[in-house]
């Protein structure tokens, strides 16, 4: 806390009469890497946190795998039909967004609720962005 109030905000970070800007993301390929390395080791956090090796694990994979996909399919369809661009960005999140959602019922679920889980969540994280 003492070295931010040191160093204060970023460079540009606001306009002279002190509204924020938006400093938009720098290097696309470093955020795409990001959000693959996440999809990546949820699957581990998912699976491994069954502390056992069951028939359960394939399942757990599959509902993590599937809810990530319907979020980003989803935001994909309703960006469209909303005339909107398709952004790499809320591509990523759209699939962290899904894969945090079935974090819970992962185990639980069948790929069906998974799908619709991950739809719910695309559909939460749209209605909470301010650019829709």
């Amino acid at each position: 806390m003492a070295g931010i109030l040191v160093i204060g905000p970023r460079l540009g970070r606001f306009a002279p009469d002190g509204t924020p800007r938006l400093i938009a993301g720098h290097n696309m390929t470093l955020l795409a890497l990001g959000g693959f390395i996440l999809w990546f080791g949820w699957f581990g956090f998912n699976a491994g946190s069954t502390l056992s090796i069951t028939g359960n694990i394939g399942l757990i994979a599959v509902n993590t795998f599937v809810a990530a996909v319907s979020a980003v399919v989803s935001y994909m369809l309703i960006s469209r039909s909303l005339n909107k661009a398709i952004l790499l960005s809320d591509s990523v999140n759209a699939s962290l967004i899904g894969l945090v959602s079935i974090t819970a019922g992962c185990a639980t679920t069948t790929p069906v609720f998974a799908i619709i889980i991950g739809a719910v969540a695309s559909v939460v994280y749209i209605l909470s962005c301010k650019r829709y």
